[in-house]
């Protein structure tokens, strides 16, 4: 094979370098001393292009002239010699040339990796009241969820779904005080569906859904990115945890991971992707839990806390557990802890509508004092966003 034509087959940048300085100075020897190189080398990048090129039958100086498929590879060839020892008929067989495919899918991660949003880093606020925690509760948004107000009671969508998250978030963080840690929390069901079939995992009841599962994704993550950056330019310090609910068991985990690698160079934002039913987080005096609520009773849940983190129930004595599911407002007072679940701003959907649950909607900001205790609370309903 002329040596010009192995820069088809050259695999590096460095590849075609040598081989194009074989080229332009006519042999190895010469292109070495040209581009200060050992020998060595220069025939290696060469005998590698030859190589790549014997692989996909590219290589007449070894009887080699049936070129494979692209993304294929010689296998083995199979020869008939006449009888002076020519080749009259050659068999070639051909597999998919896997280090090719490798190479091409690392190209194809490469591009994509390239085009992914990068969050730019925020500035921290200048002045920040070291003992406060503002807790940001989201509670079961639905994001995607399609209702028709005839029937439902409220016309709603996958736009609405985080629009009204956006402002709710947005009303919140400029009310909350100057607090240095903020703790976004979403206490599960963030999306309405978990897969693309539009049906809950366990019970396989059909799910009114607006979009497509990989719109619905992006518009959510899109979301919570957007509340962790309103969060971030008020508080020195964010957590956020997405928790595991009945509507969103694999979701749940990926948005965590979503969200820390959308934020891997951001030092001020923690995500708790811990993918245990139960999570604990202490902030001085306050021991913060947090379970969806559909995988036990309420009336287990402080027991539930106590035998699990024994160490921080004994350093604590505000201690709240933080649920959702029921989509209304209760808070029950145990031996030892309170037990809270969560409104959502979301409406209901046919099913609720139909089953008759009532309650009404809001979004919470609960303040926490490292010495105090709950200290305040601010809260937005839909009327006060324009819905």
């Amino acid at each position: 094979m002329e040596i010009a034509k192995l820069l088809e087959y050259a695999l590096t940048d460095a590849q075609k370098r040598n081989i194009q300085g074989v080229i332009d100075h006519g042999s190895v020897t010469k292109a070495a001393e040209a581009l200060g190189l050992n020998h060595s080398t220069v025939s290696r990048s060469v005998k590698a292009a030859r190589i790549a090129a014997a692989k996909v039958g590219d290589a007449p100086e070894a009887g080699l002239t049936h070129k494979a498929p692209a993304g294929f590879s010689i296998d083995r060839v199979s020869s008939f010699l006449d009888d002076e020892g020519k080749i009259s008929r050659q068999w070639v067989i051909a597999n998919r040339d896997k280090e090719n495919q490798f190479n091409m899918m690392m190209e194809a991660w490469q591009e994509v990796c390239s085009a992914l949003p990068r969050v730019e880093i925020t500035e921290p606020p200048k002045e920040v009241l070291e003992d406060l925690l503002c807790d940001y509760t989201i509670g079961d948004n639905h994001t995607g969820m399609f209702a028709v107000a005839k029937e439902a009671g409220d016309d709603w969508n996958l736009e609405k779904s985080v629009d009204i998250l956006r402002k709710g978030m947005n009303h919140l963080v400029a009310h909350a005080p100057a607090a240095k840690t903020a703790y976004i929390l979403d206490v599960g069901d963030f999306f309405h569906s978990d897969n693309q079939n539009n049906v809950t995992n366990h019970s396989g009841n059909p799910l009114d859904v607006d979009g497509r599962y990989a719109q619905i994704l992006s518009a959510g993550i899109d979301c919570l990115c957007t509340m962790i950056m309103l969060a971030l330019q008020k508080h020195e310090k964010v957590i956020y945890r997405s928790v595991i609910g009945n509507h969103n068991e694999h979701s749940a985990v990926m948005i965590n991971l979503a969200i820390k690698m959308r934020f891997h160079d951001e030092p001020r934002l923690e995500v708790l992707d811990n993918p245990n039913m139960f999570n604990y987080y202490q902030f001085g005096i306050n021991l913060l839990a947090d379970t969806h609520g559909h995988t036990t009773k309420a009336d287990n849940l402080p027991m539930i806390m106590a035998v699990d983190v024994p160490q921080m129930w004994a350093e604590t004595t505000n201690r709240v557990w933080r649920t959702g599911h029921v989509h209304h407002l209760s808070q029950k007072e145990y031996a030892g802890c309170n037990v809270i679940t969560y409104r959502t701003l979301a409406p209901k959907d046919a099913w609720h509508s139909a089953s008759g649950y009532r309650s009404n909607r809001d979004m919470r900001c609960t303040v926490y004092h490292k010495e105090r205790g709950t200290v305040g609370m601010n809260i937005v309903n839909p009327t006060m966003l324009g819905y």
